[in-house]
């Protein structure tokens, strides 16, 4: 009877540290603690180290080319293909921005440039531009309602007021004008 009441105490004892952990850990997470997701604590300071992880957890249209970080400045190159439409384009050159500063706090500018790898113009690389996209954290304006434009106006609008944006003819030859 003696191990019988040990064991039943230690059980209750134990199932209560664990609850408690489980709260205190929930807890930390709503208040921005340690335990925050393993996604967003990571990223927090983006480096050469994370750069990899933080980037392939991107959910894009297009397919990531290159990526390059230097300092606060984060460059991305997206490989057009032929199935792109204009509002999966637009859909990324808004995404990653938004992505990037939302979960960082050491990047303060984004390039991201839209590269058709098709029908190449410069020999050397084998790509010829189609969109470039310049955002700069003072003009990104963290959207509150957290809803995403789905259609290719709302996004070119958004985009186009918030950052600085270039489509080449090539683009408006392919997709039409943004407007």
């Amino acid at each position: 009877m003696n191990w019988t009441k040990r064991i039943l105490v230690t059980l209750t004892l134990s199932f209560g540290i664990a609850i408690g952990l489980s709260l205190f850990t929930q807890l930390e997470a709503r208040n921005g603690g340690l335990y925050q997701s393993v996604f967003l604590n990571s990223a927090r300071m983006l480096n050469d180290q994370n750069i990899v992880d933080f980037v392939s957890k991107f959910q894009l249209h297009l397919r990531i080319r290159k990526v390059e970080i230097n300092h606060s400045i984060v460059s991305i190159d997206l490989s057009l293909n032929a199935a792109a439409s204009k509002t999966d384009i637009l859909h990324d050159m808004y995404e990653i921005p938004e992505l990037i500063f939302t979960h960082t706090s050491n990047i303060n500018q984004v390039f991201v440039r839209v590269l058709d790898m098709n029908n190449g113009i410069n020999r050397q690389s084998g790509a010829s531009l189609m969109a470039a996209l310049d955002a700069r954290r003072e003009n990104w304006m963290p959207d509150s309602s957290k809803t995403t434009p789905d259609v290719a106006d709302e996004l070119s609008r958004y985009i186009e007021s918030h950052y600085h944006v270039t489509y080449t003819n090539k683009f408006n030859e392919r997709f039409g004008s943004t407007y």
